[in-house]
């Protein structure tokens, strides 16, 4: 509804039907993609421009826009895939040269967070597994299996072995993600997936700082394509919907509050690394939907905000929920991602 018409002030949800050169451009190229062949050869495309900005943004523009459509497809696959990696991983991980060198910080990372199931899995493969390692496994191996979602940690490494298996760089195809410091290219931070394809950097210190740079830069990646940053996020681009992982303590009727809740806080870039900070307010959007559902529910905005706070994590409220955005591969964080 515009008030304020006649004074030049115009608030509506309704866009105007422009577009830019670059969305032009994106279109275009995606389509001749399609149409000019099958494979890499017979669909390379060259775009040109008579200004050199021009040129720069559109390069940019098309690098970051594949990524993030890379990102919500290798996303898409993890959910929908009917194999669960981290049961082949543990197993096949727990006899000595089991699984390629580029898969070891995948597998201790799932150690980490599954430590009985790992242990089970190395007692069964060394000969001395007993009914309990048996029971543990195939528990382990039934709740993978009937899983819709995956937690954030999990999903986080396993799209970066996937990334570097694809030759893209954790992070986007940046020029600062592109070389490191001395000019080495990027891919030597991680193990090669197929063994002597490339020389590692020696292991230590040094490259177990670079390859967390890298994962930080693929969480901030990942959630801008996620949560929505970009304009597209994962429940309207049909990706997947993010959740709690252990939804079983919010009470009935309050699924759907906590669930919005959580995906508009994501969507106003409250959580970590997006924003170091913190910050005990509410943003605008949230402030706005907890009023509207308190009055729907019967209950005043503070109370039902304490009570989403709540669930949403189990820390005080300066926390607030942010704390379950963080990127926590050890795996003791409370959000998962979910396929619609």
């Amino acid at each position: 509804r515009q008030v304020k018409f006649k004074t030049g002030q115009v608030r509506s949800p309704i866009r105007a039907h422009t577009q830019g050169a670059s969305q032009a451009t994106q279109l275009l190229v995606s389509q001749i993609v399609r149409s000019t062949g099958d494979d890499a050869d017979s669909s390379r495309t060259i775009v040109f421009t008579d200004s050199r900005d021009d040129a720069a943004t559109t390069a940019i523009g098309l690098s970051a826009n594949h990524y993030a459509d890379l990102i919500r497809q290798l996303v898409q696959q993890q959910l929908h895939s009917a194999e669960d990696e981290a049961v082949e991983i543990l197993r096949d991980g727990a006899l000595p040269g089991g699984i390629p060198a580029g898969f070891r910080g995948r597998y201790d990372q799932l150690a980490q967070e599954h430590q009985a199931v790992a242990f089970a899995f190395q007692d069964i493969a060394r000969g001395r597994g007993r009914l309990e390692d048996h029971e543990i496994v195939r528990t382990f191996e039934a709740s993978r299996a009937s899983a819709f979602g995956r937690s954030w940690p999990d999903l986080i490494e396993s799209l970066m072995l996937t990334l570097v298996g694809l030759g893209v760089p954790p992070g986007g195809p940046r020029a600062s993600l592109l070389k490191l410091d001395d000019g080495s290219p990027w891919h030597r931070v991680f193990e090669p997936i197929t063994p002597g394809e490339w020389l590692p950097l020696p292991a230590g210190a040094a490259r177990e700082r670079l390859r967390q740079h890298y994962q930080a830069e693929l969480v901030l990646s990942v959630g801008d394509s996620l949560f929505g940053n970009s304009g597209r996020d994962c429940e309207s681009t049909l990706v997947g919907s993010l959740q709690l992982r252990d939804m079983s303590s919010v009470p009935e009727g309050l699924g759907g509050v906590v669930r919005s809740t959580l995906r508009l806080l994501a969507e106003a870039g409250y959580w970590r690394p997006f924003e170091s900070g913190v910050k005990s307010g509410q943003p605008l959007r949230v402030k706005s939907y907890i009023a509207r559902a308190a009055q729907l529910l019967g209950r005043s905005p503070d109370e039902l905000w304490n009570v989403v706070v709540k669930h949403l994590d189990g820390v005080p409220q300066t926390w607030g929920p942010r704390r379950a955005y963080r990127s926590c591969p050890t795996g003791r964080t409370s959000l998962g991602v979910r396929r619609l």
